[in-house]
């Protein structure tokens, strides 16, 4: 009878075990790896992601909102990556999919564009350890200052990384849900899909969630536009 009261309390001590991992795998699953605070990174083959999605939540009432984005590849040798906006994708809670705002496009929203470029100034993107090793930095510039150089894509060789600023539409009440980064672009096999959280000061109120939905429209409406 010991014996098997052991064995009860064993299968019983195993199975607890399980559960707590299991739930805290699913938590884990929620975001992509977290490096610093509000900033993520994503693997997938050969290509790196990282986000820093702080900027975005500063502007949680703008009509657009700025990431912050890093894109590497390994030292698996592999075809040269194009890297445009138009290769990114948004992704929200319900499903919705929105694409990158053209640079003329947020070139129009002055207040949001110019204290995006001032913030990534002066709190640059924190990209992952594995970065800082690579042998080449590419320059980018999607949405620049007035009067200044205008990237329309960079190219990315084997071991070698870009920063950048990306401008999506506001997608309104599920700003503060697990958002979905999608990249994608020739020469990869799969797309790379990070999972990031928004940081807000509070959550939305209704009457803030209307007037968003006012300002943009299209924020419960899916885009199947690829952008490709």
């Amino acid at each position: 009878m010991r014996i098997k009261a052991v064995v009860m309390s064993v299968c019983l001590l195993l199975v607890s075990m399980a559960l707590a991992a299991d739930q805290e795998a699913q938590q884990s699953s929620e975001t992509s790896k977290s490096q610093y605070f509000a900033t993520y990174k994503q693997t997938t083959g050969r290509v790196q992601v990282v986000v820093g999605s702080l900027v975005a939540g500063v502007a949680e009432h703008e009509k657009y909102i700025p990431l912050q984005i890093a894109v590497g590849t390994g030292r698996t040798r592999g075809p040269e990556i194009e890297v445009t906006p138009a290769r990114f994708q948004l992704i929200d809670s319900k499903g919705n999919i929105y694409n990158t705002i053209s640079e003329h496009d947020v070139a129009k929203e002055r207040r949001v564009h110019d204290f995006a470029r001032q913030y990534n100034k002066q709190n640059p993107l924190q990209t992952s350890y594995e970065f800082s090793n690579r042998i080449q930095r590419v320059l980018s510039n999607f949405y620049p200052e007035e009067g200044g150089h205008f990237y329309v894509a960079s190219h990315l060789g084997r071991d070698s990384y870009l920063t950048d600023l990306l401008f999506f539409p506001n997608p309104g009440d599920t700003l503060g849900d697990v958002l979905t980064l999608q990249f994608l672009t020739p020469g990869m096999d799969e797309a790379v899909e990070l999972r990031f959280l928004v940081p807000l000061k509070h959550k939305k109120t209704e009457k803030q969630k209307k007037k968003m939905n006012k300002k943009n429209p299209k924020a419960d409406s899916p885009e199947t536009d690829t952008g490709s």
